[in-house]
């Protein structure tokens, strides 16, 4: 799995940083801070379309492959915290638009974006699930593919319409790209969707709702509230500095994100699936130290050349900006 990633993740990193890069070049970091904005609403909105239940569906997929009544209710239950959430989520989008718009960029002028990605909601929260199939029946090799071509898609278009400079444009690419993602999904996954979800017999009901909403607080301390405060933090870097340094920041941030991507990866197709399946102590001791003997060296090189190559992002912004943002975050 790790020699299927790697090359992807690498793949990743080096279009985002192309992107991250045009970006810069024709809308300079401001145009950087407003993308990385709409970014992060989306991530909020990966969680909570599907009440954040994505760990659990990939727990039990892992634990219901030969269980039909078992997947019946996970589904069943799956499926109505997504009609729920995806709901309430349009609704709030789109019509608190101009709201959601001034707290995110200080203007209504992007509030259509805003129904935009109200209008897509639907789709995150329904590639969210679909996704969480993927990972549970631990397909690496169409999950590698579906990762890339949706990658690939949403890229080529953000890049299309950075060369046509329209950063009204580039927001609305980056909005529906989660529809691209569960376009190439359902087009690469399908006969195992149909085989593992029992379309036909799910119903409005939540058999397992108390077990799935235990994820739920996870992913909502773990997402939904990270990406809140990237929001909160680079409105406060805008208010109190430049939102030119805003965008400095989240490109930072961007190529973090990119770097924990391969770990994060790993955890959901193999960790989760993996441990689900395993009841005996010695066994989970072995499991582990496993997964750290692989895991470990790769972070440690990674850490290493991004101290390295330290100096090509630092050239960037100017020293005393930056060390006015550094005091801010302090603070």
């Amino acid at each position: 799995m790790t020699s299927l990633n790697a090359p992807v993740i690498i793949a990743r990193l080096g279009i985002s940083l192309y992107i991250n890069r045009m970006v810069s070049l024709y809308f300079g970091e401001v145009g950087f801070n407003i993308i990385s904005q709409i970014r992060d609403l989306i991530q909020i909105l990966t969680s909570v379309t599907s009440l954040g239940i994505f760990n659990g569906i990939v727990k039990f997929v892992a634990e219901f492959k030969t269980d039909e009544d078992g997947r019946e209710r996970l589904f069943t239950t799956a499926f109505t915290f997504y009609l729920i959430a995806s709901g309430l989520s349009f609704l709030l989008l789109f019509f608190g638009a101009g709201f959601i718009s001034e707290y995110l960029f200080q203007s209504r002028e992007y509030a259509w974006v805003i129904r935009v990605v109200a209008m897509v909601a639907p789709c995150i929260g329904l590639q969210r699930i679909f996704n969480g199939v993927v990972n549970g029946l631990s397909q690496y090799k169409k999950f590698v593919k579906i990762d890339l071509i949706s990658y690939l898609l949403g890229a080529g278009l953000t890049i299309y319409f950075v060369l046509q400079e329209q950063l009204s444009y580039v927001l609305f690419s980056i909005s529906i790209t989660p529809v691209l993602q569960l376009g190439v999904l359902v087009f690469i996954f399908k006969s195992e969707l149909k085989k593992y979800i029992p379309f036909r017999k799910l119903k409005v009901a939540y058999p397992m709702a108390k077990t799935l909403l235990a994820f739920s607080l996870m992913s909502f301390f773990s997402t939904v509230i990270l990406s809140s405060l990237n929001i909160e933090i680079r409105n406060m870097i805008t208010r109190n500095i430049s939102d030119t340094q805003a965008g400095l920041w989240s490109a930072m941030l961007s190529l973090s994100k990119q770097y924990m991507s391969f770990s994060i990866i790993i955890f959901s197709m193999y960790v989760i699936p993996k441990f689900a399946t395993i009841y005996s102590k010695g066994d989970f001791t072995r499991e582990l130290k496993n997964i750290y003997k692989m895991l470990l060296p790769i972070f440690g090189v990674g850490m290493v050349l991004v101290y390295l190559l330290r100096g090509s992002s630092c050239s960037w912004s100017s020293p005393g900006n930056t060390r006015s943002m550094i005091k801010l975050l302090r603070k």
